[in-house]
Protein backbone atom coordinates (compact mmCIF):
# COMPACT_ATOMS: atom_id res chain seq x y z
CA UNK A 1 0.00 0.00 0.00
CA UNK A 2 2.75 2.44 0.88
CA UNK A 3 4.07 2.00 -2.87
CA UNK A 4 0.69 2.79 -3.90
CA UNK A 5 0.50 5.94 -2.15
CA UNK A 6 4.22 7.02 -2.82
CA UNK A 7 2.62 6.54 -6.60
CA UNK A 8 -0.33 8.72 -5.93
CA UNK A 9 1.51 11.47 -3.97
CA UNK A 10 3.94 11.45 -7.10
CA UNK A 11 0.86 11.46 -9.42
CA UNK A 12 -0.45 14.65 -7.78
CA UNK A 13 2.41 16.89 -8.12
CA UNK A 14 1.97 16.68 -11.81
CA UNK A 15 -1.91 16.69 -12.07
CA UNK A 16 -2.88 19.92 -13.42
CA UNK A 17 -6.21 19.53 -12.78
CA UNK A 18 -6.25 19.55 -8.99
CA UNK A 19 -3.67 22.47 -9.27
CA UNK A 20 -5.77 24.09 -11.47
CA UNK A 21 -8.60 23.91 -9.23
CA UNK A 22 -6.65 24.93 -5.94
CA UNK A 23 -4.96 27.56 -7.33
CA UNK A 24 -8.51 28.55 -9.10
CA UNK A 25 -10.62 28.57 -6.02
CA UNK A 26 -7.94 30.53 -3.78
CA UNK A 27 -7.37 33.33 -6.68
CA UNK A 28 -11.05 33.93 -6.49
CA UNK A 29 -11.49 33.99 -2.92
CA UNK A 30 -8.57 36.27 -2.65
CA UNK A 31 -10.00 38.95 -5.22
CA UNK A 32 -12.97 38.74 -3.16
CA UNK A 33 -11.30 39.36 0.02
CA UNK A 34 -9.44 42.00 -1.87
CA UNK A 35 -12.44 43.79 -3.00
CA UNK A 36 -14.39 43.49 0.82
CA UNK A 37 -11.26 45.01 2.58
CA UNK A 38 -11.17 47.90 0.24
CA UNK A 39 -14.96 48.41 1.39
CA UNK A 40 -13.98 47.57 5.25
CA UNK A 41 -10.91 49.99 4.95
CA UNK A 42 -13.42 52.60 4.19
CA UNK A 43 -15.38 52.12 7.22
CA UNK A 44 -12.95 52.35 9.94
CA UNK A 45 -15.46 50.63 12.53
CA UNK A 46 -15.25 46.92 10.59
CA UNK A 47 -12.56 44.89 12.63
CA UNK A 48 -10.86 42.14 11.18
CA UNK A 49 -13.23 39.90 12.65
CA UNK A 50 -16.12 41.10 11.33
CA UNK A 51 -14.70 40.57 8.32
CA UNK A 52 -13.81 36.94 9.04
CA UNK A 53 -17.88 36.56 9.78
CA UNK A 54 -18.77 37.94 6.95
CA UNK A 55 -16.23 35.68 4.53
CA UNK A 56 -16.57 32.71 6.45
CA UNK A 57 -19.62 31.09 4.35
CA UNK A 58 -18.27 32.27 1.09
CA UNK A 59 -14.64 31.10 1.54
CA UNK A 60 -16.40 27.20 2.20
CA UNK A 61 -18.67 27.13 0.02
CA UNK A 62 -16.09 27.99 -2.81
CA UNK A 63 -13.45 25.29 -0.77
CA UNK A 64 -16.14 22.45 -1.25
CA UNK A 65 -15.61 22.58 -4.91
CA UNK A 66 -11.83 21.75 -4.74
CA UNK A 67 -12.94 18.90 -2.29
CA UNK A 68 -15.06 17.40 -4.17
CA UNK A 69 -13.39 17.87 -7.22
CA UNK A 70 -10.24 16.74 -5.94
CA UNK A 71 -11.62 13.35 -4.75
CA UNK A 72 -12.76 12.48 -7.91
CA UNK A 73 -9.94 13.23 -9.03
CA UNK A 74 -7.80 10.93 -6.94
CA UNK A 75 -10.05 8.21 -6.27
CA UNK A 76 -11.51 7.49 -10.03
CA UNK A 77 -8.89 8.86 -12.68
CA UNK A 78 -7.25 5.78 -12.26
CA UNK A 79 -10.18 4.00 -13.53
CA UNK A 80 -10.68 5.50 -16.84
CA UNK A 81 -7.01 4.04 -17.92
CA UNK A 82 -7.40 0.68 -16.32
CA UNK A 83 -4.33 1.36 -13.81
CA UNK A 84 -6.00 -0.07 -11.13
CA UNK A 85 -6.88 -3.52 -12.83
CA UNK A 86 -2.98 -2.91 -13.67
CA UNK A 87 -2.15 -2.70 -9.68
CA UNK A 88 -4.60 -5.80 -9.32
CA UNK A 89 -2.63 -8.27 -11.86
CA UNK A 90 0.43 -7.10 -10.23
CA UNK A 91 -0.10 -8.27 -7.15
CA UNK A 92 -1.43 -5.70 -5.03
CA UNK A 93 -4.95 -6.63 -3.06
CA UNK A 94 -7.92 -4.55 -3.61
CA UNK A 95 -7.41 -3.19 -0.23
CA UNK A 96 -4.09 -1.79 -0.87
CA UNK A 97 -5.43 -0.42 -4.25
CA UNK A 98 -8.59 1.08 -2.60
CA UNK A 99 -6.82 2.69 0.62
CA UNK A 100 -3.83 3.57 -1.08
CA UNK A 101 -5.91 6.27 -2.70
CA UNK A 102 -8.47 7.03 0.01
CA UNK A 103 -5.80 7.41 2.50
CA UNK A 104 -4.45 10.46 0.19
CA UNK A 105 -7.62 11.75 -0.60
CA UNK A 106 -8.76 12.26 3.04
CA UNK A 107 -5.33 13.52 4.32
CA UNK A 108 -4.21 16.13 0.99
CA UNK A 109 -8.31 16.72 0.52
CA UNK A 110 -9.04 17.26 4.19
CA UNK A 111 -5.83 19.86 4.53
CA UNK A 112 -6.32 21.54 1.36
CA UNK A 113 -9.86 22.70 1.86
CA UNK A 114 -9.44 23.98 5.35
CA UNK A 115 -6.08 26.31 3.74
CA UNK A 116 -8.70 27.31 1.28
CA UNK A 117 -11.05 28.57 3.87
CA UNK A 118 -8.61 29.80 6.29
CA UNK A 119 -5.94 31.78 3.99
CA UNK A 120 -8.03 34.57 2.63
CA UNK A 121 -9.51 35.19 6.18
CA UNK A 122 -6.25 35.47 7.24
CA UNK A 123 -5.26 37.86 4.62
CA UNK A 124 -8.46 39.79 5.58
CA UNK A 125 -7.63 40.45 8.44
CA UNK A 126 -3.61 41.36 7.68
CA UNK A 127 -4.94 43.69 5.44
CA UNK A 128 -7.82 45.26 7.46
CA UNK A 129 -5.32 45.72 10.41
CA UNK A 130 -6.09 42.96 13.08
CA UNK A 131 -8.70 40.83 14.09
CA UNK A 132 -10.66 43.11 16.95
CA UNK A 133 -12.39 42.73 19.97
CA UNK A 134 -15.62 42.19 18.63
CA UNK A 135 -15.48 38.59 17.69
CA UNK A 136 -14.16 36.02 19.49
CA UNK A 137 -10.83 34.68 18.11
CA UNK A 138 -10.72 31.38 20.16
CA UNK A 139 -14.52 30.64 19.10
CA UNK A 140 -13.51 31.05 15.42
CA UNK A 141 -10.56 29.01 15.85
CA UNK A 142 -12.53 26.11 17.12
CA UNK A 143 -14.89 26.20 14.55
CA UNK A 144 -12.81 26.35 11.54
CA UNK A 145 -10.88 23.22 13.72
CA UNK A 146 -14.09 21.40 13.98
CA UNK A 147 -14.95 21.80 9.92
CA UNK A 148 -12.26 18.92 9.81
CA UNK A 149 -14.71 16.40 10.63
CA UNK A 150 -17.75 17.26 8.40
CA UNK A 151 -15.11 17.82 5.79
CA UNK A 152 -13.18 14.60 6.11
CA UNK A 153 -16.85 12.93 6.28
CA UNK A 154 -17.83 14.23 2.99
CA UNK A 155 -14.78 13.34 1.39
CA UNK A 156 -15.32 9.49 2.56
CA UNK A 157 -18.92 9.97 1.13
CA UNK A 158 -17.44 11.36 -2.40
CA UNK A 159 -15.30 8.41 -1.70
CA UNK A 160 -17.68 5.97 -1.96
CA UNK A 161 -19.91 8.11 -4.85
CA UNK A 162 -16.55 7.19 -7.00
CA UNK A 163 -15.87 3.92 -6.59
CA UNK A 164 -19.71 3.30 -7.60
CA UNK A 165 -19.75 5.26 -10.69
CA UNK A 166 -16.13 4.89 -11.76
CA UNK A 167 -16.10 7.64 -13.56
CA UNK A 168 -14.74 11.26 -12.29
CA UNK A 169 -16.07 13.50 -14.56
CA UNK A 170 -19.68 12.58 -13.70
CA UNK A 171 -18.82 12.73 -9.95
CA UNK A 172 -17.55 16.20 -11.17
CA UNK A 173 -20.73 17.47 -12.31
CA UNK A 174 -22.29 16.19 -9.63
CA UNK A 175 -20.03 18.37 -7.46
CA UNK A 176 -21.06 21.41 -9.34
CA UNK A 177 -24.75 20.49 -8.38
CA UNK A 178 -24.40 20.18 -4.76
CA UNK A 179 -22.40 23.89 -5.24
CA UNK A 180 -25.31 25.18 -6.51
CA UNK A 181 -27.98 23.63 -4.54
CA UNK A 182 -25.37 24.86 -1.13
CA UNK A 183 -25.32 28.22 -3.11
CA UNK A 184 -29.43 28.61 -3.16
CA UNK A 185 -29.26 27.94 0.86
CA UNK A 186 -32.30 25.85 0.59
CA UNK A 187 -33.34 24.25 4.10
CA UNK A 188 -32.29 20.90 4.20
CA UNK A 189 -28.85 22.26 3.30
CA UNK A 190 -29.25 24.76 6.29
CA UNK A 191 -31.42 23.17 8.95
CA UNK A 192 -30.71 19.10 8.77
CA UNK A 193 -27.01 19.75 10.16
CA UNK A 194 -26.02 16.47 11.12
CA UNK A 195 -28.01 14.16 8.22
CA UNK A 196 -25.70 15.78 5.41
CA UNK A 197 -21.54 16.61 6.13
CA UNK A 198 -22.36 19.42 3.58
CA UNK A 199 -25.09 21.25 5.87
CA UNK A 200 -23.04 20.39 9.17
CA UNK A 201 -20.01 22.36 7.61
CA UNK A 202 -22.60 25.17 6.37
CA UNK A 203 -23.90 25.11 9.90
CA UNK A 204 -20.37 25.98 11.01
CA UNK A 205 -19.84 28.95 9.10
CA UNK A 206 -23.73 30.36 10.08
CA UNK A 207 -22.93 32.76 12.82
CA UNK A 208 -25.74 35.01 14.65
CA UNK A 209 -25.57 38.47 15.06
CA UNK A 210 -27.47 40.56 17.56
CA UNK A 211 -27.69 44.54 17.29
CA UNK A 212 -27.54 46.52 20.25
CA UNK A 213 -27.62 50.34 20.58
CA UNK A 214 -25.57 51.76 22.82
CA UNK A 215 -25.61 55.03 24.99
CA UNK A 216 -25.97 57.59 22.27
CA UNK A 217 -27.53 55.54 20.53
CA UNK A 218 -24.49 53.86 18.53
CA UNK A 219 -25.07 50.87 16.74
CA UNK A 220 -23.32 48.01 18.26
CA UNK A 221 -23.10 43.80 17.21
CA UNK A 222 -22.64 41.20 19.11
CA UNK A 223 -21.47 38.02 17.31
CA UNK A 224 -22.57 34.23 19.07
CA UNK A 225 -19.54 32.31 17.40
CA UNK A 226 -19.85 30.14 20.34
CA UNK A 227 -20.46 26.51 20.34
CA UNK A 228 -22.37 24.66 22.48
CA UNK A 229 -21.53 20.62 23.19
CA UNK A 230 -24.78 19.88 21.70
CA UNK A 231 -23.51 20.83 18.79
CA UNK A 232 -19.51 20.03 18.86
CA UNK A 233 -20.26 16.20 19.73
CA UNK A 234 -22.66 15.33 17.27
CA UNK A 235 -20.67 16.54 14.94
CA UNK A 236 -17.56 15.23 15.67
CA UNK A 237 -19.61 11.85 16.43
CA UNK A 238 -21.85 11.56 13.03
CA UNK A 239 -19.11 12.45 11.06
CA UNK A 240 -16.60 9.35 12.44
CA UNK A 241 -19.41 6.89 12.20
CA UNK A 242 -20.64 8.47 8.99
CA UNK A 243 -17.64 8.77 7.34
CA UNK A 244 -16.16 5.46 8.44
CA UNK A 245 -19.48 3.54 7.11
CA UNK A 246 -18.86 5.22 4.08
CA UNK A 247 -15.17 3.95 3.41
CA UNK A 248 -16.56 0.18 4.31
CA UNK A 249 -19.42 0.37 1.91
CA UNK A 250 -16.89 1.49 -0.77
CA UNK A 251 -14.27 -1.21 0.17
CA UNK A 252 -16.90 -3.79 0.15
CA UNK A 253 -17.71 -2.87 -3.10
CA UNK A 254 -15.08 -2.33 -4.99
CA UNK A 255 -13.68 -5.77 -3.13
CA UNK A 256 -16.89 -7.85 -5.11
CA UNK A 257 -16.79 -5.67 -8.14
CA UNK A 258 -15.84 -7.41 -11.20
CA UNK A 259 -13.12 -4.89 -12.56
CA UNK A 260 -13.93 -4.68 -16.37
Amino acid sequence: MKNIMKSQLIQLRKDKISRFIFVGVLAVTLIIVLMMADAALGDMEISGGEQAVALLTMTQLLAQFFMYLFTAQVCGADFTDKTMNYEIMSGHTRREVYFGRVIPAIVIGTLGTMFLIAAPIVAEVMIVGGWGDKVSLADMLQRLLLMAFPIARTICEFVFLTFIIKNPYIVMGISYLLCVILGMNIPVTRDHCFVLGMSNLNALTVIDRWDSFRLGGDLYYIYETGLSADFVLPTIIVSVVVGAAALLLGYTFFKNDDMH
